[in-house]
């Protein structure tokens, strides 16, 4: 896809993009906030979000999946919501 590839290109890399990837999910999960069909975020969703920063991460964040994952919760903590996060390079 489009957006693999993206990530792949300019980001932290595939292997760490799906370690960040499924862990958010996990997260979302247990939370009760990962369902498409009661208003929450699907599974595109949830990618796409986990590939903005994956793409954008500065080098030391990057570094690890810890420090990847990290780097997307306070990404998305402090995110000027209701602005929608978009890879423009997909």
């Amino acid at each position: 896809s489009a957006l693999l590839e993206a990530v792949k290109r300019e980001g932290a890399g595939l292997d760490r993009f799906r370690v960040v990837l499924r862990a958010v999910r996990a997260w979302a999960r247990a939370r009760g906030v990962y369902s498409h069909a009661l208003g929450y975020l699907g599974g595109v969703s949830w990618a796409v979000m986990g590939a903005w920063p994956c793409m954008r991460a500065p080098r030391e964040a990057a570094g690890s999946d810890e420090r990847l994952l990290e780097h997307f919760f306070k990404t998305f903590a402090t995110w000027p919501w209701p602005q929608a996060a978009v890879c423009l390079s997909c």
